[in-house]
């Protein structure tokens, strides 16, 4: 179950597509210049193209392209995981972790 999430999510930009998809669907060129401006790296034109294309084999987005202006979605299944993912993000940020007791365990 984990490594299906993690192929999901494991490509360049992914989670961040995913993450500004939650809000509704978006054309290709308005998708890719909100991941460039809030992006603290260069986003590549062919990176994005290859993360949108498995993303879409992931079932996670769909490509509109029967109606105009063309828009890419995310699925039901994309929805619940991109939500998935803001949860444990919250989780994460709530319990940082903090050090390592005498046995190299990691305290929360």
């Amino acid at each position: 179950m984990l490594q299906r999430v993690h192929r999901a999510v494991e490509r360049t930009w992914g989670p961040e597509i995913l993450e500004l998809l939650l809000t509704g669907p978006l054309r290709y060129t308005d998708l890719f210049n909100r991941l460039y401006g809030a992006a603290e790296k260069p986003v590549h034109s062919r990176t994005f193209q290859h993360t949108l294309k498995a993303l879409i084999e992931q079932g996670l987005i769909e490509h509109r392209t029967a109606q105009v202006p063309k828009q890419y979605a995310l699925t039901a299944s994309g929805r619940r995981l991109t939500l998935a993912l803001k949860q444990i993000e919250g989780w994460d940020q709530e319990h940082p972790v903090n050090r390592q007791d005498s046995h190299g365990q990691w305290q929360t």
